[in-house]
């Protein structure tokens, strides 16, 4: 229900006996998630189109293979932040710490670790530069507690910690990224190309 473009891509490629030919035997159960990313890598390269897939799978066959069996998936959604802005606002605000240092394991390719970068707004209240080059709205299940905006603590240091560290000042890292994120999932992409920039 996320994307209907990708669920009708899948639909398109469930039979198609070419994704046979690029897969491992047994498959692993990431498969289908691994194809939607080279594929999707291919188009944001500007190598193939979603109108004409059979193609892609013929004319790069060598690179898709390669790709999903050797590219694991790579999280991706800065929206994450969203849920650690206010814990981190309540360390700080708990323990009076003016200054924190930052380690994250699975840091979405570094993009979480710049969590104070960006703005946010929950409701009825913000926190973060006004010149952010991403804005996060933030879902709210139950307020977050105004008093929390108020807390200021400045990162001194970050650390992300990964497995497959990627460098996104490199045009095909931040392609590679942005292909695991779901065909048709605009805002999210949007979303994603606004965070590698900040």
């Amino acid at each position: 229900g996320r994307s209907e473009q990708y669920a009708e891509v899948c639909e398109q490629l469930a039979d198609n006996p070419l994704v046979a030919e690029l897969i491992a035997d047994p498959p692993p159960w990431d498969t289908p998630l691994r194809v939607m990313s080279a594929l999707h890598y291919l188009v944001l390269e500007g190598k193939a189109s979603w109108d004409d897939l059979d193609r892609a799978m013929v004319e790069h066959a060598d690179f898709l293979r390669h790709q999903i069996a050797n590219q694991a998936i790579q999280t991706n959604e800065v929206q994450r932040c969203s849920m650690l802005l206010p814990a981190f606002l309540e360390v700080a605000r708990r323990t009076g710490a003016e200054v924190l240092d930052v380690i994250e394991l699975g840091a979405s390719a570094g993009l979480n670790v710049g969590w104070d970068n960006y703005r946010y707004e929950y409701g009825a209240n913000a926190w973060g530069p006004l010149d952010a080059a991403l804005t996060i709205v933030g879902e709210e299940r139950g307020a977050v507690p105004p008093q929390l905006f108020t807390v200021k603590p400045r990162v001194r240091s970050r650390i992300g910690v990964d497995l497959n560290p990627i460098d996104l000042t490199v045009e095909a890292n931040a392609h590679l990224l942005k292909s695991f994120v779901w065909v048709g999932m605009d805002e999210r992409l949007a979303r994603l190309d606004r965070a590698i920039t900040a």
